[in-house]
């Protein structure tokens, strides 16, 4: 058993040796990084244009964090394919879904509301609402015109006894109904002379 904790001991003194600290460590998590993003290319590209530069040395195999670099990108691209694949889960399970949905309409000869046509037929329901109200409001306005016809129209044979021509009168309507309200039976008595 002592040679055992003895061999871990060196192990991990060995990994600690090899584990960069500081800066040199920021610049692998970037170069990791980015590697992983835009692919092998961008290492090489970065080898060739960063050879002599220290920070860069990790890209050598010779160097001693070599090792630390290439598993710190094997877990990144490891992280990237269970993202990757988790997605195409998804994607699978959604077109899935939609087959089944169309194979659902097809055998039951329905539409199956999605929720574009829930939304569509709310909006529907609320424009024929506001039309309602709508023409709710102009069969009022129409009827209120109609009583104040009916109102004029029943004064005009006082009017025509005392003397007020209909034309007169009637010029006070226009096509719509009443431009403006009917003389008042005290407007409608001729003047004492």
């Amino acid at each position: 058993m002592g040679k055992e904790k003895e061999k871990r001991k060196e192990e991990e003194e060995e990994k600690e040796k090899r584990t960069p600290k500081g800066v040199q460590r920021s610049v692998i998590e970037k170069v990791v990084e980015w590697v992983v993003q835009l692919g092998d290319m961008f290492e090489r590209k970065v080898q060739s244009l960063y050879a002599e530069d220290t920070h860069f040395g990790f890209l050598k195999e010779e160097d001693l964090y070599h090792m630390f670099y290439k598993d710190r990108l094997s877990e990144e691209k490891g992280k990237l394919r269970s993202k990757f694949s988790e997605l195409r889960e998804k994607e699978k399970e959604v077109k899935e879904k939609d087959r089944l949905d169309t194979l659902a309409r097809t055998v039951l000869g329905t539409r199956m509301p999605k929720e574009d046509e829930k939304e569509k037929e709310k909006k529907a329901e609320e424009e024929r609402k506001r039309k309602e109200v709508e023409e709710e409001e102009k069969r009022k306005k129409e009827e209120e015109k109609q009583k104040k016809f009916l109102k004029a129209k029943m004064m005009l044979p006082m009017m025509m006894e005392k003397g007020i021509s209909s034309s007169s009168f009637f010029s006070s309507f226009n096509s719509r109904g009443l431009h403006r309200d009917p003389p008042s039976p005290s407007q409608l008595t001729p003047p004492l002379t």
